[in-house]
């Protein structure tokens, strides 16, 4: 206790290097952060993409320059052209057609559906209040491939698939956080795009830990369904969009989401067949009008873990930069305050005191210094760690606080090693 006295009241004497030094080791801590959130986050993330995507020869459609944006908001464009590339890619033995559209759709409010909302934004429709809710629509490739787990209640069967939106009762899955609000067998409706509205019925509830990913592969498109309706994909009859501007609009999205929420596994080919397949779905994509291209998954999925470890290695050289310099600043002002208090470590030799009680006051005032750091330095990645584009988890805070333990003892090495060899003699001689 005497020990953690006197370390306390040592740091207290040098008040402007201890403020310095803490805050240089809180910005050190903080990018020793960030590394350690990358990484665990790279690794966490690529391993959950490949379990989910295997060795499956995947594609997406890669948007040159929005094309598919404009193709969808300009009513001039001839859709029939889309219609039959849709048609096509549905319908062909070389490839499965995967569609995966995370497209909002408005669901009836309920009571607790703040607790579940997407946005704010909210609908009045027919008097009745709709709420922005996420959702995931899936087609029959995608169930086959990438089944979802239920927690209870049933899987999609191929009947669910391709029924009316206008007409028919639509069957869906509900994240788990819903469980709370509904049960098996209710109905209640929703709305896709302006204002169609159907009536769907809750026939199974996703267990907690199941997820799904974008289109495009990346470490961010990992998305959670704690908080998703699932619905299997559905007809949009053509019809409506007749004479109405909206209608016409959604539909017009609807069609064009085909490419955009999709992705396609292309079945056991050699490398020239695949390669005439992906000449052929080019070659109809342009006829359409599109600058869009059949990508691989793979390469978007290497882009993504690059990125990550580029971040990772940034705050990497930031942390040994500054923490360098740091710990030349700690440990020359170790050194320096034991030369300089020759006669007070006499004094304590000669009041019983031991080499190894004084190394240990030195260890104590470095603990003091990185435990102070370490606390403040999460504390901020709490509060301000979006800034940064890092959040606070439990295990890189964990590896923070094991990692700075070890720091500890490597700032302390040289101090205490000058410690251990004073000798009372040579300091009682020294002025």
């Amino acid at each position: 206790m005497l020990n953690i006295k006197y370390a306390f009241n040592s740091l207290k004497e040098k008040k402007l290097f201890t403020i310095l030094t803490i805050i240089q080791l809180i910005v050190s801590f903080m990018c020793l952060y960030g590394s350690l959130y990358y990484y665990n986050e790279e690794k966490t993330k690529s391993d959950k993409i490949l379990s989910l995507i295997g060795n499956k020869d995947i594609y997406y459609f890669k948007d040159m320059n929005e094309s598919l944006w404009n193709y969808s908001s300009n009513k001039n464009k001839d859709r029939v052209k889309l219609e039959d590339f849709v048609g096509y890619m549905e319908n062909s033995k070389d490839f499965n057609f995967i569609y995966n559209n995370d497209y909002n759709v408005s669901l009836k409010t309920f009571p607790g559906s703040n607790n579940i909302i997407r946005s704010d934004f909210s609908k009045v429709e027919n008097n009745t209040n709709f709420i922005d809710v996420n959702s995931l629509i899936l087609n029959y490739n995608y169930n086959k491939l990438f089944p979802l787990l239920v927690d209870s209640g049933r899987y999609f069967e191929a009947k669910d698939f391709n029924l009316d939106y206008s007409k028919d009762t639509l069957p869906v899955l509900l994240g788990s956080k819903f469980k709370k609000y509904f049960s098996l067998g209710d109905e209640t409706q929703i709305m896709y795009g302006s204002k169609i509205i159907t009536t769907i019925k809750v026939i199974g509830f996703l267990k907690d830990d199941q997820y799904y990913i974008g289109n495009d592969s990346s470490m961010e498109g990992i998305k959670y369904l704690s908080n998703y309706i699932i619905i299997p994909k559905f007809k949009m009859a053509k019809e409506l969009s007749a004479n109405d501007d909206n209608l016409y609009a959604d539909y017009r999205f609807y069609l064009s989401s085909n490419l955009y929420g999709s992705t396609l596994v292309i079945n056991n080919q050699n490398s020239t067949n695949k390669q005439n397949i992906l000449n052929d779905l080019n070659k109809r994509l342009q006829e359409i009008g599109l600058s869009v291209k059949c990508a691989p998954l793979s390469e978007e999925f290497k882009n993504s873990v690059s990125l990550y470890k580029n971040i990772r290695n940034i705050f990497t050289g930031l942390f040994v930069i500054i923490f360098v310099f740091c710990t030349i600043g700690i440990v020359s002002n170790f050194l320096y305050t034991i030369s300089r208090k020759n006669k007070e470590f006499a004094v304590h030799l000669l009041s019983g005191a031991s080499n190894k009680d004084i190394a240990i006051r030195i260890l104590l005032e470095v603990s003091m210094l990185i435990t102070l750091s370490t606390i403040l330095s999460i504390d901020l990645i709490s509060i301000f760690g979006k800034l940064l584009n890092i959040n606070f988890n439990n295990s890189s805070a964990i590896k923070l606080i094991i990692l700075n333990s070890l720091l500890i003892i490597i700032i302390s090495i040289i101090p205490m090693n000058k410690v251990r060899k004073l000798e009372l003699s040579l300091l009682m001689k020294e002025d």
